[in-house]
């Protein structure tokens, strides 16, 4: 029995099983967790990580929320200003999982009275005399240690640096922190409205990734609905239509990501949309079906056999559609970004929900909410189409693939550029604490160098600190540095505070055992909680060179590493170390996955294309559907090279997404060709009858999926508004080259016998 016979016989035995398919797979989706560390673009894989968890687990994690504090009166040496950072760097020693704390209160000031050596803090409100104040203002504003990472050299700024080390037993840890610290700053907000306060660093970057995907949750989902209803109610004029595709989108959206929570996915702030994707192509999917249904209703008088005509000539090409949309979107595995596999699955689950919902429960419900006469209209728009096709056939030829190449070639204009902080629209909380405090103080982009001293024995050696210091005093004179951390510093006040301040002294003593025990004096006199385990190891024999560099874009930030790299080679050739921090590895990762997405394109062109080669039994086809959809998306990757020219991993994906969907309308078409080619049409009345049956439900199906991913540009995550604003730009061109380029290809092949041989050839047999 032919499949669309079965469909139409056994209608409400699907719709049943379809409904309680949804049941089932809707309690799913309380499963689907959510990811917010950043480390979740990373797989355990991943080199750049393996050498930053490495780093950590010498030194200690460098999780962190940076406290930056701006008083009113532009001046954080005052009275004022000092008591408040001390009481509130005291407070912040009881948010969760705290390690370390340090401030400008709290900094530890070495004082030295003969062969005596004390550590204490800074600032001490209890002892403070005013006398004191220029003094404090001096030792602060002249030691590297703070300058651009704690106190601002205008002392405009100041931060408080909480290091926190989440166990990493409760996914709740990272927002429990966030909930205590932002607690913390508004009780201190309303005891003294004198001060600007901006919580920044990793924790409230991670946090920002939860944010976001619930700004956009609350705004996109509920407005893509709304878009949906209206433009299918204006394009349609049918309330019944509109109302069973709506419920069917709605069924197959929950029933997706269901599904995948019981498959064991979690969702990220790129996968989280993976909900409006699935809505808009299931919206997509549902429209050939309802219009050809209404077209048929008009012509047959009787909705049953409308339906029936409707299956006939659909439920093939959606089939095809489906299995296209799915490959163009399972590619999406072979990216090294498991967010953006994480992607590529769910949606590829959604899409077979979309295609299980709209053959076995769209149908049903069809039929049972028309009731009377059904007004629509379609036919005449088609008919003065093909008329423009024909009568434009030869320059729609030329001039559309010249126009589309022409854009294309503005695809060099383009750069790799992923700054992992502008990920965030400037109308969250984290990107303007961010903005604020890189324009103020410091920046969130960061290397660690990590050096070992096996060839010396021990860090404390003249011979490796004097390497250490060079290397140091290298990397501040980079234009792209703010503040460079290291023990030499430490090291060099030392000798010089043991020497009563005199600044001849500010130098690394020549003396190995002089070093050692200023260190051993030194580390017995730090408080708990403020110890050296950040900058050198347990066994001292290595040492971590902390740089916080300005935004840098992808480019910027591997060229730095590179610049690094040259340099150990050039003058430090015996020692051993490692680069690596999170700026550098979102930096590597943007670079590899542009290579791996050119990998998951070309096998989502291969695997498509063979389907439709297989389905259509027709290379020519197979090679004219492949053609006509690899031009809309060169020409948007041209577009974008002019008017923005920065491709990150949103943008990289694009392709294999925008294949899979593009390609659907291409397919549509080339079946019912095919089918009128079957019935010995000639080649205008061939494509005249597929701009009838198939056209109008490619415009309304583009429009749907235009809205669908433009509605992804309001998203407050740059990787998902720049994936949604190009993706649309790609349906945008792939519907005119679908209702004008393909039907004049098709007219100019078939005139030339370049398709009737292939297709009439099988006919026959």
């Amino acid at each position: 029995m032919i499949f669309h016979t079965v469909v139409f016989r056994y209608r409400y035995i699907l719709a049943v099983m379809t409904l309680l398919l949804a049941v089932g797979a809707y309690l799913g989706n309380s499963k689907l967790g959510f990811d917010t560390d950043y480390r979740v673009f990373f797989s355990e894989e991943n080199e750049q990580l393996k050498s930053f968890e490495t780093i950590q687990t010498v030194y200690g994690k460098n999780d962190n929320i940076l406290i930056v504090i701006e008083p009113n009166s532009g001046e954080v040496f005052s009275i004022e200003s000092l008591r408040y950072i001390e009481a509130l760097t005291e407070k912040a020693w009881k948010i969760p999982y705290t390690r370390r704390v340090d401030s400008i209160t709290n900094y530890n000031h070495v004082k030295t009275k003969g062969d005596d050596l004390t550590v204490r803090n800074l600032f001490v409100s209890e002892d403070f005399e005013q006398s004191q104040l220029s003094a404090i203002k001096k030792v602060a504003l002249s030691e590297p240690l703070l300058i651009n990472r704690i106190i601002s050299k205008d002392s405009r700024v100041s931060a408080i640096n909480v290091v926190v080390d989440m166990p990493g037993v409760s996914p709740y840890e990272n927002s429990e922190v966030v909930a205590a610290v932002r607690s913390l700053v508004e009780q201190e907000k309303k005891n003294n409205p004198n001060f600007n306060i901006y919580l920044t660093g990793m924790v409230m970057y991670n946090n920002a990734f939860l944010e976001s995907s619930i700004m956009d949750s609350q705004t996109i989902i509920p407005m893509m609905y709304g878009l949906l209803a209206v433009t299918l109610l204006v394009m349609l004029r049918s309330i019944v239509s509109t109302l069973a595709i709506v419920s069917v989108v709605y069924l197959a959206t929950k029933s997706g990501l269901g599904l995948s929570g019981w498959l064991g996915f979690n969702l990220s702030t790129l996968s989280a949309q993976s909900s409006v994707i699935i809505l808009t192509i299931a919206g997509a999917a549902c429209v050939h079906l309802v219009i050809s249904y209404l077209h048929s209703l008009k012509i047959e008088k009787d909705k049953y056999s409308a339906m029936q005509v409707s299956l006939t000539e659909n439920l093939t090409p959606i089939t095809l559609t489906c299995l296209t949309t799915i490959l163009g979107f399972l590619s999406l595995n072979l990216s090294v970004v498991p967010p953006i596999r994480d992607l590529g699955n769910i949606v590829s689950i959604g899409a077979a929900s979309a295609y299980i919902f709209t053959i076995g429960l769209l149908p049903t419900l069809c039929l049972l909410l028309t009731f009377g006469k059904q007004n629509y209209k379609g036919v005449a728009q088609s008919d003065r189409l093909f008329s423009f096709v024909k009568k434009h056939n030869a320059k729609l030829i030329i001039v559309l693939p010249m126009i589309l190449l022409s854009c294309a070639l503005f695809v060099t204009k383009n750069d790799l550029n992923d700054e992992f902080v502008k990920y965030f629209d400037e109308s969250l909380e984290f990107r303007q604490a961010t903005d604020f405090t890189t324009n103020n103080l410091t920046g969130l982009y960061s290397i660690h160098v990590s050096i070992n001293s096996n060839s010396y024995g021990s860090i404390y050696k003249p011979e490796f600190l004097n390497k250490i210091e060079e290397l140091s005093s290298w990397l501040r004179i980079q234009k792209e540095v703010i503040h460079v951390a290291t023990i030499t510093d430490t090291v060099k006040s030392i000798n010089r505070d043991m020497h009563g301040g005199d600044v001849n002294y500010y130098t690394i003593p020549a003396e190995s055992n002089l070093v050692s025990q200023f260190m051993l004096f030194y580390r017995n006199s730090l408080p708990a909680g403020m110890d050296m385990a950040n900058k050198v190891n347990l066994n001292d024999t290595s040492t971590r060179v902390s740089v916080s560099l300005m935004s840098l874009s992808t480019q910027g930030l591997l060229e730095v590493e590179k610049r690094i790299e040259s340099h150990m080679a050039e003058l430090h050739p015996q020692l051993n170390y490692d680069v690596a921090s999170t700026s550098l590895m979102f930096a590597h990762i943007g670079e590899i996955n542009v290579k791996s997405m050119m990998l998951s394109l070309g096998v989502a062109l291969i695997s498509i294309s063979l389907v439709i080669w297989l389905a259509l039994k027709s290379f020519s086809m197979a090679l004219l559907s492949l053609l006509t959809n690899m031009l809309p998306i060169a020409a948007m990757y041209g577009v974008w090279g002019i008017f923005d020219g920065q491709v990150g991993m949103s943008l990289a994906i694009v392709g294999c997404i925008a294949i899979g969907i593009v390609v659907d309308d291409t397919v549509h078409l080339l079946y019912k060709f095919n089918q009128a080619w079957k019935a010995n049409l000639t080649s205008e009345e061939a494509v005249a009858r597929m701009l009838s049956s198939a056209g109008k439900a490619i415009i309304v199906s583009s429009v749907v999926l235009i809205i669908g991913f433009l509605s992804l540009g309001r998203s407050t995550f740059s990787m998902n508004s720049d994936m949604g604003i190009a993706t649309s730009v790609v349906i945008l061109f792939a519907l005119i080259v679908d209702l004008m380029l393909v039907p004049s290809l098709l007219l100019w092949l078939s005139e030339r016998n370049y398709i009737t041989y292939q297709v009439r050839a099988v006919n026959n047999e």
